[in-house]
């Protein structure tokens, strides 16, 4: 059985990218390491702790829930855990403890938004830290281009 770690913070997005690699005849196992969205600084506010914990892990069982729907055939088995502490603390615990040789990271990329690297080996994009400001300048020169 091929054990694949995944990370993922949308269950739609990653359907896309897991879809694909599923082989019906194969039987793999999935480790989804949940990252839920984080709760605006006003909703933060009024829940208690214990009900922020429900609510992620409500948000988790409905994202595992469109993945194990979404993924065709019987072969696969699929388990899960959040993600609490950094990223790649979690992914080397998980790591070893299924013994997964591949890690897929199927987070939904962010505009102007870098992600914590996954594993010690992932390459970051230096070009994201350009966008915001690039997308900025350019705006500048298209409004002085039409002020003209």
């Amino acid at each position: 059985m091929e054990n694949t770690l995944v990370v993922l913070d949308d269950g739609d997005y990653a359907l896309k990218l897991l879809t694909p690699l599923h082989s019906e005849g194969h039987p793999s196992q999935w480790i989804l390491l949940m990252c839920p969205p984080r709760l605006t600084r006003h909703a933060g506010r009024w829940l208690s702790k214990p009900a922020r914990e429900a609510w992620r892990k409500r948000w988790a069982q409905e994202q595992v829930r469109k993945i194990t729907q979404g993924l065709p055939g019987e072969g696969a088995r699929v388990q899960w855990r959040l993600a609490k502490d950094s990223l790649m603390d979690q992914v080397s615990k998980l790591q070893s403890e299924f013994n997964a040789p591949r890690v897929l990271d199927a987070r939904r990329p962010r505009f102007g938004q870098d992600q914590a690297p996954v594993t010690q080996d992932q390459p970051t994009d230096a070009s994201a830290q350009w966008a915001i400001p690039g997308a900025a300048a350019t705006m500048g020169v298209a409004l002085l281009l039409a002020t003209d």
